[in-house]
């Protein structure tokens, strides 16, 4: 199949939020999650999660397209260490000279875990990700605990550790402009779904553990790394996933990858002839 470059672009959320990589809106790859972008007030920002990285190029150009100047990405906050999520991490830090965030257990996967540690094996086997992909590891990265506070700009940021699809996931809390959002990568989706993997720790009793307190805090949007997002009342969603994990039935979210139609390629090759 003809790999067609992507056009700059991005889709604004909110006045401070945007999506500038996603695989699933066609903003970058179709092995990127989402990648939202929070604007910091000062022509800036912070990028939260990177896509996988053979895509990261189409992901600059859609920060600089939303108004992102050069030396200005303060930061990228990584949710958890997964391809899809923190494998462009390396090239978009290299690019606009941006710190990296994690949590302590994340961070020593993104330098130097190994491919069935990060669930590449298994995500290869089932056709996740292509034979050739190959993981780009971090030199450094900014070990964030749980509770830590960060600051850029007008934004306001604060880690909260949710274990349960990984060991060492993290929610973002952000506040800017007077609104809340709760950025969850994988551990929370819109419809108060989880995401329990067959991977070492991929975990349902870490999320019974963790998701009551993320349910009791105050936020306005909840925005995940795949599917829907919900710009108001997002805790909703959150809630129903503690209460359900309560229940003996795992609310379980088979995270979308996109991939073309079987005549796709038969498509392409009858266009570029």
């Amino acid at each position: 199949m003809t790999r067609r470059p992507h056009p700059p672009g991005h889709v604004r959320v909110t006045a401070d939020i945007a999506i500038v990589g996603s695989g699933e809106f066609g903003l970058s790859g179709p092995l990127d999650c989402h990648c939202y972008l929070i604007r910091t007030g000062d022509h800036g920002g912070v990028l939260v999660d990177s896509g996988a990285g053979p895509d990261a190029e189409a992901i600059s150009a859609n920060l600089a397209d939303a108004g992102v100047l050069a030396g200005r990405l303060h930061a990228i906050l990584l949710t958890h260490a997964h391809a899809d999520h923190a494998g462009g991490a390396a090239a978009l830090s290299a690019r606009w000279g941006a710190p990296v965030y994690a949590s302590p257990l994340e961070a020593a996967m993104l330098r130097q875990g190994t491919d069935e540690e990060l669930g590449l094996i298994a995500a290869k086997l089932n056709g996740t990700y292509p034979d050739d992909y190959r993981y780009h590891h971090l030199d450094r990265v900014e070990p964030i605990g749980d509770g830590t506070q960060l600051a850029f700009g007008t934004a306001r940021i604060t880690a909260l550790a949710v274990p349960g699809h990984t060991a060492g996931s993290t929610a973002w809390l952000v506040a800017v402009s007077g609104y809340r959002a709760l950025f969850t990568g994988d551990a929370v989706f819109a419809g108060g779904m989880v995401s329990v993997l067959n991977l070492p720790g991929s975990d349902a009793a870490a999320y019974r553990a963790s998701l009551p307190r993320l349910a009791s805090i105050a936020a306005d949007g909840l925005y995940p790394g795949h599917g829907a997002f919900a710009v108001f009342d997002g805790m909703r969603h959150v809630r129903l996933a503690a209460q359900r994990m309560r229940s003996s039935v795992i609310p379980n979210y088979a995270v979308p990858r996109w991939s073309p139609p079987a005549w796709a390629d038969e498509a392409d090759e009858v266009e570029t002839r």
